[in-house]
């Protein structure tokens, strides 16, 4: 395979507030501001935390995040004008001014949140993940949806190549590689530490011979959306990349002792339907 750092990919880090408390809000206050201004709208964004997602999907938490942005200079992107433009936001974070103030990652006003250089990454669709990833979970966000630190995210050239690298991310070989190549905590719980994470070899392969992969990634997603079993899929998925990787049976059964079948059925297996 290719490691990661190789492909043309990037790992950041999600959105630090520096004061959670003032910049998340519920829906309840949501509704509030953008009563009291519609403008406010703009700037109040989905997100996920951690805590939110399972291996497939994200809970959505009904909290929002005021993305108060610091602007990127270079890019001639402006900050978030909060006092001038956003008056019902202003007033909502007015009572924590003193606590906004004191924050060491604070951009221009206080109202703003940190620098970030790669502000444009969270606009795009992603691939998030705990840092303390204790469930092995790589969730698909679509565009515009925020990542919360501690967490964090891959994008890419486009969706199919996020789901190509999904599959493999997210089944039983590379969570079984990790253990031996990365850190674990005590309570068994995977830490996602960048330089690890852009190390796994993914194989590159043409794109039609990822599209199996892909129609996968997209099926569990559309059931899960249902409420319905993937668990099918899922063992697709994970027959597929053993033999992406070249493994044989019987090093199929090290990675998952279950593993049932026989060596003429496992070496004549396609994907079918």
């Amino acid at each position: 395979g290719t490691p990661l750092k190789d492909w043309d990919i990037k790992i950041n880090y999600g959105i630090k507030t520096g004061f959670n408390d003032a910049f998340i809000i519920d829906g309840k206050k949501k509704d509030e501001l953008i009563a009291q201004d519609p403008k406010s709208a703009e700037i109040i964004k989905k997100f996920i935390r951690g805590r939110d997602i399972n291996n497939t999907k994200f809970n959505y938490n009904e909290y929002f995040l005021i993305n108060s942005h610091n602007g990127i200079k270079d890019k001639e992107i402006p900050r978030i004008d909060v006092l001038n433009d956003y008056p019902a936001i202003f007033n909502h974070l007015k009572q924590f001014e003193k606590e906004l103030i004191s924050r060491q990652d604070k951009g221009d006003h206080w109202t703003n949140l940190r620098n970030c250089a790669y502000l444009e990454e969270f606009e795009k669709d992603k691939i998030a993940f705990p840092v303390i990833n204790r469930k092995w979970s790589f969730i698909f966000v679509e565009k515009g949806i925020q990542v919360l630190a501690p967490m964090r995210f891959i994008t890419a050239n486009s969706k199919n190549e996020l789901f190509y690298i999904k599959s493999i991310f997210g089944g039983n070989l590379i969570k079984w590689y990790w253990k031996r190549v990365g850190n674990m905590q005590d309570n068994n719980g995977f830490q996602m530490d960048s330089y690890i994470v852009e190390m796994i070899p993914i194989p590159k392969i043409p794109l039609e011979e990822q599209q199996p992969f892909i129609d996968l990634v997209d099926i569990i997603l559309k059931k899960k959306e249902k409420g319905e079993d993937t668990t099918i899929e899922e063992q697709t998925i994970d027959m597929l990349v053993y033999k992406l990787y070249e493994l044989t049976d019987e090093e199929v059964k090290v990675v998952e002792p279950g593993f049932a079948l026989s060596k003429e059925e496992y070496e004549n297996y396609e994907l079918e339907g």
